[in-house]
């Protein structure tokens, strides 16, 4: 049965054999879909979203959490939120919440539940309550737009590796001491 396979092969022409090449080599692809603009010289502030926390309010066991996007390009999500709260001595995070895209000069409120206790003081109650946080705080995160798994190139748009995101990080959190948050639904 092989003997067949290579004889058939021999008497293919060397147009209709099987050739053996390279594989293409590494780079962007047309197919490649780059969700935000990746940073270049001429790069502006234009070309990025600009995340930032405006405002907290507690209902309840919920943090409401004002997103907005300052920046004048739409902000393609997910864009994850998070946030923490200290009482009686506890520290307790959110789950995370994760909301699609937001339009550029809008903002949504946010609402997060759930917050589990990571931390307490020796000796203290475990009872955690949002309404008597002493301090509360949460931030927002783009996404990287590329994952490594994608980009042929093996870069991914991380921070950590010279990707630019949004232009000014310094706003993407909010501390707020607990009895100055505003208090009821927004």
């Amino acid at each position: 049965m092989f003997e067949l396979l290579i004889l058939a092969l021999a008497a293919a022409g060397p147009d209709d054999g099987i050739r053996l090449g390279l594989d293409p080599r590494p780079g962007v692809t047309p197919g490649e879909n780059r969700t935000l603009s990746q940073p270049h010289p001429n790069a502006t502030a234009r070309m990025f979203p600009d995340m930032a926390i405006k405002g907290l309010r507690i209902d309840g066991d919920t943090l409401y959490v004002l997103v907005a996007n300052q920046g004048r390009t739409r902000a393609r999500g997910p864009i994850r939120v998070i946030a923490t709260a200290e009482s009686n001595g506890a520290t307790a995070e959110s789950a995370p919440a994760r909301i699609g895209p937001l339009a550029a000069g809008h903002n949504r409120w946010v609402p997060l539940r759930d917050f589990a206790v990571k931390s307490a003081t020796a000796g203290r109650s475990l009872v955690f309550a949002l309404e008597d946080a002493r301090v509360v705080s949460a931030t927002v995160r783009l996404s990287p737009a590329i994952s490594a798994a994608v980009d042929r190139t093996g870069r991914a748009c991380l921070p950590s590796r010279g990707c630019l995101l949004e232009l000014d990080e310094t706003n993407n959190s909010l501390r707020a001491e607990g009895r100055t948050v505003p208090r009821g639904r927004p």
